[in-house]
């Protein structure tokens, strides 16, 4: 094995690697340089203090590809550093690209003259899907010596694509079973082969049943396979989240779930962002929200009050116009003010935000809803938002 990659100058010490031994018959008087002055520093001794003038450290392997793998995996490689110097070296710093890379130990110890230590260097596919290039770097603490970047990479499934990469399911007691499907194909510039897609478990999260609840199969498609996942409105109320874990050509592949199960009246969205407001764009101050219910029964929205997130704060004007929606989501076109519209199985209700003076320009709180359903005589709904300062004051945020 040759040591080659001979310094561009030499009144610095520089990083060397080991390489292929094939790689040194491209470059004969490189490693012939390095070797001299490895083993007779001294005919290099006035080019700097130390007397080495390069090849102080070497890492082994110059680069770590983890190759290809599925999602959720961690393989680890060990590196290997030594000190071919003839002075004590030490790595002061340790800096990772990504999370993803762990390094184990998390610092190292001085390196005598001729002495090696070894790092664990991990990499985390996560849930990612494609190609992960990422990088460590090994600083010295003397400044002599330069960095040392060692290139890490990883193929996570980088033959396939899926689309989504996860799902939103949102059900309703005493509703329809609710399906989402998430499609899943070979990328159009890789080579032809098998799609061996196969569901393993569905575990549900953050202590949620969900995944006693739902159900997945897997469908041939034209494209590929398809994901069919159904939620049945048995789920109890509530928040709705699970991962399915499949297998993707035997290496692992995940589908995350989430959503609501609601209790007789349906709320979507469940939650109202007005994010960013602006004076000049009546739009953004505007959010509709639609409430349905499937059991066909016939309500209204009675009332609407605001319960305010910071009671010490002074908050926005919040407007709401009620307009009943009939089959296909085809509104009626009755616009009126809570309290005011006939019954109808759909509303759509619009929220609308206005400034005021003195206010807070953060601003959230809890939309307490009244009705007359039988079964659902409130409902609770979060909303939150800023409003941008007014125009020609040069500021964009809260």
């Amino acid at each position: 094995m040759a040591i080659i990659s001979a310094p561009a100058s030499l009144n610095r010490p520089q990083a060397i690697f080991f390489e292929r031994e094939t790689d040194s018959v491209k470059r004969p008087g490189s490693w012939i340089l390095s070797v001299a002055a490895l083993f007779c520093p001294s005919l290099f001794s006035g080019f700097y203090p130390g007397g080495l003038a390069f090849g102080q450290i070497a890492v082994e392997p110059r680069s770590i590809d983890f190759g290809s793998r599925g999602q959720g995996e961690r393989p680890e490689v060990e590196l290997t550093i030594r000190n071919l110097g003839t002075e004590a070296v030490a790595i002061g710093e340790m800096k990772r690209s990504c999370d993803c890379i762990q390094l184990s130990p998390a610092s190292l110890p001085p390196l005598g003259a001729g002495h090696s230590t070894s790092l664990k260097v991990s990499m985390g596919s996560g849930r990612a899907m494609g190609r992960l290039d990422k990088s460590i770097t090994l600083t010295p603490s003397d400044p002599r010596f330069p960095a040392i970047q060692v290139p890490v990479s990883m193929r996570v499934l980088d033959e396939f694509e899926m689309e989504p990469y996860g799902i939103r399911l949102d059900g309703v007691i005493g509703g329809p079973v609710e399906k989402a499907v998430v499609e899943v194909r070979r990328r159009r510039t890789a080579p032809s082969g098998p799609l061996d897609l196969q569901i393993k478990a569905i575990q549900g999260r953050f202590s949620r049943p969900s995944g006693t609840y739902l159900r997945a199969a897997v469908e041939t498609t034209t494209a590929g396979k398809k994901i069919v996942v159904e939620l049945p409105p048995t789920h109890p109320v509530g928040p709705v989240s699970a991962e399915i874990e499949a297998t993707l050509n035997g290496r692992p592949l995940f589908v995350s779930v989430s959503g609501e199960m609601f209790a007789w009246i349906k709320v979507s969205p469940n939650y109202i962002n007005f994010s960013r407001a602006e004076d000049d764009k009546p739009a953004s101050k505007e959010q509709q929200v639609l409430l349905s219910a499937p059991d066909g029964n016939g309500f209204r929205i009675l009332e609407v009050s605001v319960r305010p997130g910071r009671t010490a704060e002074i908050g926005p004007r919040l407007d709401f116009f009620v307009e009943p929606v009939g089959e296909g989501g085809k509104t009626t076109g009755a616009v009126a003010a809570p309290g005011s519209s006939p019954p109808s199985a759909s509303h759509r209700l619009t929220c609308r935000v206005s400034r005021v003076d003195r206010m807070a320009k953060v601003f959230s709180g809890t939309l307490v809803l009244k009705t007359d359903h039988p079964k659902k005589p409130e409902i609770e709904l979060r909303y939150s938002g800023f409003f941008a300062d007014p125009p020609g004051t040069g500021k964009k945020g809260p």
